[in-house]
């Protein structure tokens, strides 16, 4: 990592556990906020995280840890690794999301883009968001539901959602 005069730099972090892994790089200018001229963000994220590190950082929050219905999610939950890639560039003019993608292999597959016009003001604020889901199976999700209520329940598999989000201020499309 460095800074200098013209910002923050971090061209690459790793992370990993014997199993998961975290990659991130930013470029962020000091000037970022400056109203009159904005300096730019670059920044990405890479992640695949297995079951039992998921797990164990769920269980450090105590009402997670608490919580009998997240235990059945948890031991229910496939045992693949949560993918997550993410990519942001613009200034506080516009900000655009150049790649969204949440995959857990065997349930299901998230896909968006889009970009935010003005994202500190709200009275200019505007966004619009291109998005995709697939998914496979999803049974696990039903043992968030109490057991009796969770046999009367079954989620189809192989959806697919599309959509597109918009809006400005208080107008949502």
């Amino acid at each position: 990592m460095a800074v200098d005069s013209m910002g923050i730099h971090l061209p690459q972090l790793h992370l990993a556990t014997p199993h998961s892994r975290l990659q991130a790089s930013a470029d962020i200018a000091l000037s970022l906020f400056n109203h009159s001229d904005p300096g730019r963000l670059h920044a990405k994220l890479a992640a695949s995280l297995v079951k039992a590190d998921l797990s164990s950082w769920l269980q450090l929050v105590p009402p997670i840890a608490k919580d009998a219905s997240m235990h059945r999610l948890l031991r229910a939950y496939p045992n693949q690794d949560l993918q997550f890639e993410a990519a942001l560039e613009g200034n506080m003019n516009k900000i655009k999301l150049t790649d969204l993608l949440v995959s857990l292999p065997t349930a299901f597959r998230c896909e968006a883009r889009g970009e935010m016009a003005y994202p500190l003001d709200e009275r200019k604020l505007q966004a619009q968001l291109r998005f995709g889901v697939k998914t496979q199976n999803l049974q696990f999700v039903t043992t968030l539901l109490p057991k009796e209520l969770a046999r009367q329940y079954r989620i189809p598999a192989n959806m697919q959602l599309q959509g597109r989000v918009s809006g400005s201020r208080n107008h949502c499309q």
